[in-house]
């Protein structure tokens, strides 16, 4: 797994995410994952932007379709910058860290 800065600029304001460190087998399957990591005891978890026909969304916790106002719902305006190598435990897509600007 490689890890990846995001960044979108859709999104801006209170109670939305800026950026965040997410470990992805790539690029454009770091562009899809969304900062949003639900709950504290599932802090490392991977939430995919999915394509509907109206717009992006992602998969909350209960598998409903969310259309999302903490973070782009639209991949392809996420900028991700290579980081680096993530350690070897780290075997899944998920979020590192993130940065919320809660309101």
């Amino acid at each position: 797994m490689k890890l990846f800065l995001i960044w979108q600029y859709e999104a801006r304001g209170y109670d939305t995410y800026s950026d965040a460190v997410v470990a992805a087998q790539d690029e454009a399957e770091a562009k899809t994952i969304h900062p949003r990591s639900g709950t504290f005891d599932k802090c490392l978890v991977h939430i995919p932007l999915q394509r509907h026909e109206d717009g992006y969304y992602y998969t909350d916790e209960s598998g409903n379709y969310v259309s999302d106002n903490e973070w782009t719902n639209d991949p392809g305006k996420v900028t991700a910058k290579y980081l680096g190598e993530a350690a070897e435990d780290i075997v899944e897509p998920m979020v590192i860290c993130a940065s919320f600007h809660a309101g």
